[in-house]
Formats: C-alpha cells, structure tokens, sequence
C-alpha cells in the first residue's frame, strides 16, 4: 500500500514537472556579437580608438550597444540605444551615468576631447565566424 500511494504521488508532480515550459533565467550569461566596427578621430584626424556595435543576444530582442574604447583597447564606456551615455570606472562595479547626448557629443565626453568625433567604417571580415565575448547557450 505504501508503494502504490508513494507512485500516486510520484507520478503526478513528474508529469506537471516535465510539462511546464522551461523560462531562461534573466541573469544567465548571453551570446555577444560585433556587428560593426568604426575607428574613432577628433577634428584634427588624430586617432582617438574605435568604437565597436555590439550585439547582445536576448530571448525577446537583442540588445545592441555601442562600446568605445581608447587607442590602447581599454574601455571608455558605451553608448546605450537610447544614446544615454555611460562611462566606465577604474576597479568599479557600476558606470557613471553621463546624460543623453548626440552621438558625437556622446563620444567627445567619454575621449575628452573638445569639438566632435567623427567616425570611419572599418570593413569587417564576413568570412571569418563573429567574435563572440560569451558563449552560446544551448537553445
């Protein structure tokens, strides 16, 4: 009788178990991918870094960011979709909310220079696989 009434109750919350859709988890990590790169200069033509779109896969929609980094490769900050301008901190967990800005404008206070920033397309090699920062997850 034991047994019967341990299977009743087992069997049960097996099914319902398996028959609910499984939900991502909101914190697990993302597949990040280059979609564009651009070399970033002042007025003068002097090379400030570059400045790389990134794409971030999302189960609803993919986020796309703009991180600028200096000449040495090391991060500045991004630019969010909403051209909201974030600037990243030495040995800090947070960025530091800049405002909302132009690109140009963006991209002048995150180099610190004065005057605008323009920006040259850099052709990336479409036959190589995109970088990608994490890795997939199985889908």
């Amino acid at each position: 009788m034991r047994k019967v009434r341990a299977f009743l109750t087992l069997v049960p919350g097996i099914v319902l178990g398996c028959s609910a859709p499984l939900r991502p988890d909101p914190l697990a990590p993302r597949a990040v991918r280059e979609v564009a790169r651009f070399e970033a200069c002042d007025h003068a033509g002097s090379a400030l870094g570059r400045v790389l779109l990134l794409e971030i896969e999302d189960p609803v929609l993919p986020v796309r960011r703009y991180r600028v980094e200096n000449v040495a490769g090391q991060w500045l900050g991004y630019l969010d979709a909403n051209l909201g301008v974030h600037q990243r901190q030495p040995f800090e967990v947070d960025e530091v909310f800049l405002g909302v800005y132009p690109m140009e404008k963006g991209l002048a206070l995150l180099y610190e220079v004065e005057g605008p920033v323009r920006l040259t397309p850099v052709e990336l090699d479409r036959n190589l696989p995109a970088i990608e920062l994490l890795p997939r997850q199985n889908r």
